[in-house]
């Protein structure tokens, strides 16, 4: 089975560089880490019907062209916060995604937004790992963002909160999840 998994790891990653050369930064563990991940809702709603739609998250690949950095101010329960963003632009479908993350951790917007720019620097493409949200309207969807990967590094929003919660609680206090 595992070698099935590697060539099939092996033949999509050569297939993708066919269709669209941004997916060459996934590794075969990165394959196989979605594949497992496509088996564990992140995000569901229910329905009123009593019917549940869910969302997973996945690897989604574009050219660096099309990605903006920024970020969102977001008005929640402790007041006005500063969330980091990616918007990827669909040019010829006048669709935008825009991938963010948490507002329930602390995020420190520009120390995020230099992790990502120098993640970005000197790339083609970059990947993005998440799960799809919610329409913000009908042209933009909002996605919630897990990982990030390019040729320069790997991002991941687990280990970034695991550093915050880390920071926040001092290093001899115990953090609970």
């Amino acid at each position: 089975m595992k070698v099935f998994i590697f060539v099939l790891t092996i033949f999509l990653t050569s297939s993708f560089s066919s269709i669209d050369k941004s997916y060459q930064v996934l590794s075969a563990e990165d394959f196989k880490m979605a594949h497992t991940a496509d088996k564990v809702s992140v995000i569901s709603w229910p329905q009123s019907d009593g019917s549940v739609i869910e969302s997973f998250n996945k690897w989604q690949c574009y050219s660096i062209n099309q990605v903006k950095l920024s970020t969102v101010d977001i008005n929640n329960n402790n007041g006005l916060k500063c969330i980091p963003s990616i918007e990827i632009s669909h040019h010829n479908e006048n669709l935008i995604q825009l991938f963010d993350i948490d507002d329930e951790e602390n995020w420190d917007c520009e120390k995020n937004l230099d992790q990502w720019n120098e993640l970005i620097k000197n790339q083609n493409s970059i990947c993005l790992f998440g799960a799809f949200s919610q329409f913000e309207s009908p042209n933009v969807f909002l996605w919630d963002l897990e990982k990030i990967k390019t040729e320069n590094g790997y991002w991941n929003r687990s280990e970034e909160a695991d550093l915050l919660n880390s920071e926040e609680h001092g290093p001899t206090e115990a953090i609970s999840f």
